[in-house]
């Protein structure tokens, strides 16, 4: 299990440097990863959308065409809606709606991917999450208000913004002000307890 945190890490670090030259080792990471490891495939996904990969398309796809509610399901299908919102491709909506009724943790990410995408056919989706009875609904429209917003703050600014403090891991406190902003308060938080 640590071994897949690490490499989970790892695979954020490339994706965090901005530097498309860390696609090579992603894309190559992304063939030695064991497909049961959902965890780990979602953030490699992650981190190849951070640096624009839109060749995560089909493994993304892959990914959420079916549901696990065990942490490590649910975070790598996170992270793999994340991603795809993050590349900024419309041929990624249809992948993002099909994924919205995979879980209510899943469903949340989805709609913000869409207000990450900032294509032009993704105002519809939203509109029609609207009337979806999962219980998202406030969600969606605050994505679609995020859309809309006069002063487009960037990709990864969006994407903490309002993070939910509940999920945050106390022992990482002292550290925070040493991490990436985006790493500290998204992606290890969402681990909780598991991260060790």
């Amino acid at each position: 299990k640590e071994a897949v945190e690490v490499r989970c890490a790892a695979a954020m670090g490339l994706g965090l440097t901005a530097r498309t030259a860390n696609l090579k080792l992603l894309q190559a990471a992304s063939r030695t990863v064991d497909t049961q490891q959902d965890v780990l495939v979602g953030y490699v996904l992650l981190a190849r959308g951070m640096l624009g990969d839109r060749n995560i398309l089909g493994p993304a796809k892959a990914l959420l065409s079916s549901d696990r509610t065990d942490m490590g399901g649910i975070l790598g299908r996170r992270a793999a809606v994340l991603g795809l919102g993050l590349i900024g491709t419309r041929e990624a909506v249809p992948i993002l709606m099909a994924a919205w009724h995979l879980n209510y943790y899943v469903n949340h990410e989805v709609a913000l991917s869409f207000s990450l995408c900032r294509v032009h056919n993704v105002a519809e989706p939203l509109v029609k999450l609207l009337n979806d009875k999962i219980g998202a609904e406030d969600f969606a429209a605050y994505c679609l208000g995020e859309l809309f917003l006069a002063d487009r703050p960037g990709r990864l600014t969006r994407l903490i913004r309002n993070g939910n403090y509940m999920m945050k891991n106390e022992r990482l406190m002292p550290y925070q002000r040493m991490a990436n902003e985006f790493l500290y308060r998204y992606l290890i938080a969402a681990f909780g307890k598991e991260w060790r």
